[in-house]
């Protein structure tokens, strides 16, 4: 079960209360702590992750992000729980002696910069504000973090409603409060938080994709899955797609043999299982599935592997917080809806899906390459009277950019980018930046494949 593990993973880990104001004081504080092995306790885990399922559950299916001149956007493989590949594309290089790691220079490719507006966060303040002209009525909270209001501390626990859309848990009535004092400090930190969002206005915003499988395989699942999530709590340029290890199946079934599960008994041996699995299991069933930026798509897996005419907006229509599990079907029966987080297509089938969605590149992880690795399709020339005839063939592939080839806008492109050293070689994160009319670049000889770092150096 620990085969997997790294050095940094293997050092024991002290729990420890984290700040959960959101503030860039907290951010900076709470990465600290994870790096010097610090960790949350199991309570403050739990509430971020019920209230990153809320605000996940706010997303469409397929996120389309909108992209302004000069951003840079960063698309991260497979992390599996490996929290020090964010410590090096975070920071690059750090020292021994601070973080218990060896000392490797590398080049950071940056932090996820404030959102300039965060649409979630600003219906929230509405919400808060339109609450204030009703004082008779009760507010539902799961904030599970002291709040300071005229300098009175409140303890707000189990957050059962914030905003539209969220379910109400079977013992809210031990949980309310006088929504006035509530809604008066949450309209001061989301209107606070907006503000900073504002002041960066003008700078060049880094934006992350973190493309699937975040959790498994490494040790330090719990460390990764609440550092994200506490990033996109804060109103941060983070995106997450759901890969096939975000179910119930992979993840969650084999109560006492999946990485994820054990890794909690190791860290917390007293923790009640079958209360954290269905707080997980929704969580994973509110992940988006892909994320789009113009031209390019991300999915964790693959795109459907048949000749029938799947398009983007027919993944709208599916409720993704039902599909708890969807096993990948080897015979190549499996359904629109699995191929975006099971499929290991790599065919033609790719190409004339991309035709169909009026996209030039689709970006995944899921196969433990290597190394990134480009494969070409073409228009096939040839005659195919094979059942999943696609009119697209293969004309090349490549690994680590050893063989550049001239960028073709006849020609779709399809790219892996696995980020953990689960991989046993290299370890790469994608980087594209805008021009200054906000287009990215669909040529990828013009993306930079930043190394964090190779799998014998964890």
């Amino acid at each position: 079960m620990e085969s997997q593990y790294t050095h940094w993973d293997k050092v024991v880990k002290k729990v420890t209360h984290f700040d959960l104001d959101f503030s860039d004081k907290s951010i900076q504080t709470n990465f600290n702590k994870l790096m010097n092995h610090e960790i949350p306790s199991l309570d403050q885990f739990i509430t971020i992750c019920q209230m990153a399922t809320r605000y996940l559950s706010e997303y469409q299916n397929v996120v389309d992000v909108d992209i302004q001149p000069h951003d840079k956007l960063v698309i991260v493989g497979d992390i599996h729980g490996c929290f020090e590949s964010l410590i090096r594309m975070f920071f690059g290089t750090y020292k021994t002696e601070q973080y218990g790691l060896k000392e490797f220079p590398y080049q950071s490719v940056g932090f996820p910069s404030k959102k300039t507006i965060d649409v979630r966060k600003y219906e929230l303040c509405q919400v808060a504000r339109d609450e204030q002209e009703q004082p008779k009525q009760e507010f539902l909270i799961t904030l599970d973090q002291d709040i300071q209001t005229d300098n009175t501390p409140v303890q707000l626990e189990k957050f059962t409603q914030l905003g539209g859309g969220c379910r109400e848990s079977s013992d809210e009535k031990d949980f309310r409060f006088q929504k006035q004092i509530v809604n008066q400090q949450l309209i001061k930190l989301l209107e606070t938080d907006k503000l900073l969002s504002l002041e960066e206005n003008s700078k060049q915003r880094t934006i992350f994709l973190f493309n699937g499988d975040m959790i498994d395989k490494g040790g330090s699942s719990y460390q990764v899955l609440f550092w994200l999530l506490y990033l996109c709590l804060c109103g941060r340029e983070i995106y997450l797609n759901r890969g096939n290890h975000e179910q119930d199946d992979v993840s969650l079934q084999f109560i006492n043999n999946s990485p994820i599960v054990y890794e909690l008994k190791r860290k917390f041996p007293d923790c009640d299982l079958n209360y954290i699995k269905p707080i997980l299991s929704d969580l994973f069933a509110s992940l988006p599935i892909a994320t789009k930026f113009q031209k390019i798509l991300t999915v964790h897996a693959g795109t459907p592997d048949t000749r029938e005419e799947y398009y983007l907006k027919d993944l709208l229509q599916e409720n993704r917080f039902k599909q708890k599990n969807f096993f990948w079907d080897p015979t190549g029966r499996e359904t629109f809806w699995h191929s975006f987080v099971w499929n290991y297509n790599r065919n033609g089938s790719t190409a004339l899906f991309m035709v169909r969605n009026d996209l030039d590149i689709v970006v995944c992880g899921h196969s433990p390459r290597c190394t990134h690795n480009k494969r070409i399709f073409i228009k096939d020339v040839y005659k195919n009277n094979n059942e999943y005839a696609t009119g697209w063939a293969l004309q090349n592939q490549m690994y680590n950019q050893k063989d550049v080839q001239p960028y073709d806008k006849n020609h779709k492109y399809f790219i892996e980018i696995f980020s953990s050293p689960t991989n046993n070689s290299e370890i790469f994160v994608g980087v594209l930046i805008a021009d200054e009319h906000g287009v990215l670049p669909v040529d990828d000889n013009q993306w930079q494949y930043v190394k964090i770092g190779n799998y014998d150096e964890f």
